[in-house]
């Protein structure tokens, strides 16, 4: 919402004015950037102080165009409180676009930046007597009704840092019965599904092209089923997302193959097995994709116990030449096994228990 020096409503107001005739949707990171080599990216996400008095003031400037608010949240219910206000009442539906232009703002609901009633803590300066941090002056006190043009918000560090807590999602923010999935492991599963379907293997092929981005070759045909690496894998039939216990053990009678899915399962009562070639070759999926694919789960076990191992075993196979062919998928039910049943099969918890 700023610029060095260019700090201020006068500043952030005139470049929309002269943007919104084209551009109609507003993505609000709510602190301002120091340039000039003074603070680099990881300072400017900190001391700069958050300013969301001046998001919300924004959306009162500009009832036709849309905002996102980005920068200091870390949860879900911070989330909520910001995107439904905190009398929690849906704006979407309820509130008057035309009432809420000429409403006045009020002191107490929108605070001041610098804010001494959020009192935030500035990690990266401490007081020298006290060793205590101090406040760099943020200010993000969620309004009492949230204006009906601030559509959303952006959790981008909490994605990345802890995005278990985005199973809730579906039931907490957004007012659904119930969640997709209820443990790590299903969540887990239905992402290696995704993957395989998005990314499919290519260690029982003969073509030469490399799958670097989206989407990858299509037509590639498949001279095998599995390769030696992974058919201990595929031929037991992983792909239930429900499926907590051994998938060789399982019955595959309730078994759906999905028309041109790259995966193809043998029944488990057969005793063909499929062709398996140990031929080293190329490496066909790039670490480009290997990397995006890992990225949004390695902090899924955050805060417990076997988190440090499951990044590791994900980091070891992701650089591994000989497995990156079996795909993303692959490479994420393997280091699955480095985690315990018992934490991948608990029960996720609930936003409102969280502390």
């Amino acid at each position: 919402v700023g610029v060095d020096d260019w700090d201020d409503m006068e500043f952030i107001a005139s470049f929309i004015r002269k943007l919104s005739p084209v551009c109609k949707k507003f993505y609000m990171h709510a602190r301002k950037c120091v340039l000039g080599g003074i603070l680099n990216a990881r300072q400017n996400r900190s001391i700069p102080p958050l300013n969301y008095p001046r998001v919300y003031e924004l959306c009162r400037m500009f009832p036709d165009c849309e905002f996102w608010i980005n920068g200091g949240i870390h949860s879900l219910k911070d989330a909520k409180l910001i995107a439904y206000g905190t009398n929690m009442i849906d704006v979407y539906a309820n509130t008057n676009p035309d009432e809420a232009e000429n409403d006045e703002p009020q002191e107490e609901e929108y605070h001041s930046v610098p804010c001494h009633l959020c009192c935030h803590p500035n990690n990266n300066s401490k007081d020298a007597t006290t060793a205590i941090p101090t406040t760099n002056g943020s200010c993000t006190a969620p309004p009492k009704r949230s204006p009906p043009n601030l559509r959303g918000v952006m959790l981008g560090r909490a994605a990345m840092d802890n995005p278990a807590m985005f199973w809730d999602v579906d039931r907490y923010f957004y007012g659904e019965v119930m969640n997709p999935c209820q443990t790590r492991r299903q969540v887990l599963e239905k992402y290696c599904l995704y993957l395989e379907e998005t990314y499919p293997r290519r260690c029982c092929d003969n073509d030469d092209r490399i799958s670097y981005e989206y989407p990858p070759p299509r037509d590639i045909v498949q001279d095998q089923e599995y390769c030696h690496i992974c058919a201990s894998m595929y031929s037991c039939g992983a792909s239930d997302p429900l499926n907590t216990s051994n998938p060789c053990k399982r019955d595959d009678t309730n078994l759906l193959e999905k028309k041109g899915s790259p995966l193809k399962l043998l029944p488990s009562s057969t005793s063909e097995v499929a062709p398996i070639s140990k031929q080293k070759k190329a490496v066909k999926i790039s670490s480009r994709i290997i990397g995006r694919s890992l990225k949004p789960v390695q902090g899924i076990f955050y805060n417990m116990p076997k988190s440090r191992a499951f990044r590791k075993a994900c980091d070891r196979l992701g650089q591994n030449i000989e497995v990156r062919n079996c795909g993303p998928g692959y490479i994420i039910r393997k280091a699955m096994e480095s985690i315990p049943a018992k934490i991948l099969d608990e029960d996720l918890i609930k936003t409102e228990r969280l502390q």
